[in-house]
């Protein structure tokens, strides 16, 4: 039986147009040709022989490595012992049958995906270089890790000591810092970190005396817990915070506020101040999704 090749027209229909230029029949053949390329690579008939290419199940079957990295992961496999099989088909679909899917040809032995936000299923198989490729590998489960970060800041401004006891000038209870942690337990973690900025009783600077106290205090479901102090050392000073982290807890919410103390006997010529200050955290949240 006679083949018959497939032939176009497409690229050469420009000569047609008597009345062109030679600089406009060129610039109406390059649009052609690019036409035509789209068109070879696009139309059924191409798409049906993909379809169609013989299979052989006798070929060594890829044997999938899968290693799992933030909202992605690495594929790999050892080349099958197949001197005809040069290259590889990888399989990717969000849906565990494959009925949607993107195949990518490869010459290598892995292949890296990234950018996953929902659990992926990946299959791979040897192809010949005439074309006939061999069984399907058993398929991968890809399951991203996904991150949330979540940020919070909190500030205050000539916030005034008026007496000797302990005030809470940023976050407590119902704050910004009382909150449900996105990943609970002993592998979630919030970093904390903040300035101050005060005017302390001259007693401080003059004497040395630590009476001006700033402190992180930590509340969760088991107690409270100073996880940040320092003091006062001039009678203008400047402190920062941290950077600390918090471990959250099993279950509840996690509760932390800055508190400072002038624990001096009041002077009223001498109030402590805190001129300005400023409490931030960044929490970040690590979840597995779930086929």
């Amino acid at each position: 039986m006679a083949t018959t090749k497939r032939t176009s027209n497409i690229r050469t229909f420009a000569k047609l147009f008597r009345d062109l230029s030679d600089s406009q029949r060129k610039e109406m053949e390059r649009a052609l040709s690019d036409l035509e390329n789209s068109e070879e690579i696009t139309n059924l008939n191409s798409t049906l022989e993909f379809l169609r290419r013989k299979q052989n199940f006798s070929m060594p079957v890829p044997q999938l490595v899968t290693n799992n990295t933030s909202k992605g992961a690495v594929i790999s496999w050892e080349a099958i012992k197949d001197q005809r099989a040069g290259a590889y088909e990888v399989e990717v679909s969000t849906q565990a049958n494959f009925s949607t899917s993107t195949k990518v040809m490869t010459f290598g032995t892995n292949v890296i995906l990234e950018g996953l936000s929902a659990t992926t299923y990946v299959r791979v198989r040897a192809v010949r270089t005439g074309g006939t490729t061999g069984p399907f590998s058993d398929t991968a489960v890809v399951t991203p890790f996904l991150f949330t970060i979540v940020s919070r800041t909190e500030e205050a401004f000539y916030f005034k000591l008026t007496n000797s006891t302990s005030f809470t000038v940023l976050g407590g209870s119902g704050s910004t810092f009382d909150y449900e942690p996105i990943r609970p337990g002993p592998e979630g973690f919030s970093m904390v970190f903040g300035f101050v900025n005060m005017y302390a009783d001259p007693e401080v600077a003059i004497r040395g005396t630590p009476d001006v106290t700033i402190k992180i205090i930590e509340t969760t479901n088991l107690g409270e817990s100073i996880r940040w102090l320092s003091t006062a050392s001039d009678h203008f000073g400047a402190y920062s915070i941290g950077p600390f982290c918090i471990q959250h807890p099993e279950t509840g919410n996690v509760e932390y506020r800055l508190e400072v103390q002038d624990s001096n006997p009041p002077n009223p010529f001498y109030v402590s101040e805190i001129l300005w200050c400023h409490l931030n955290s960044v929490e970040l949240g690590s979840q597995e999704t779930t086929p």
